[in-house]
Order: structure tokens, then C-alpha cells, then sequence
């Protein structure tokens, strides 16, 4: 009877040690899925300065054509 009992105990020790792993990987989890959308969010908001940079620079290539196009009438 008290190897059963014996057993039983490490069987429950070692389950509990389980359920800490497991706790432990979920905080871990977590982080990770929050560090992934601080990322994300990140990743979002420079494409979006990208798309800003690329407009302001089609703008600035417009209006230097235009203007070399302005000084082309008064040069000899």
C-alpha cells in the first residue's frame, strides 16, 4: 500500500511541476503575442510614413520639372 501511496505522490508532484511548465509558457505566450502587435503596429506605421515619403517625393519631382520647365523660357 504505500508504494501506491508512493507513487501516487510523484504522480501529483510531477503533475504539478507539469502545470508550472505550462503556466510558465503561457506568460511566455503571452509576452510574445504582445511583443508580435507592438511589431505589427510598428511595421504598419513605417509603411505608412513609406507611402508619405514616396507621395511628398513624386510632389517635390513634379514641381522640379515644372520649375526647370519655367526656367527654360529665359535661358538664351
Amino acid at each position: 500500500m504505500e508504494n501506491v501511496s508512493g507513487s501516487v505522490n510523484t504522480l501529483v508532484g510531477e503533475a504539478t511541476l507539469i502545470a508550472t511548465g505550462v503556466q510558465a509558457i503561457n506568460k511566455h505566450s503571452d509576452k510574445i503575442s504582445d511583443n508580435m502587435e507592438i511589431v505589427s503596429a510598428a511595421a504598419e506605421e513605417q509603411a505608412a510614413t513609406n507611402q508619405e515619403i514616396a507621395a511628398a517625393s513624386e510632389s517635390l519631382a513634379t514641381l522640379a520639372q515644372d520649375q526647370q520647365e519655367s526656367i527654360s523660357h529665359f535661358q538664351f
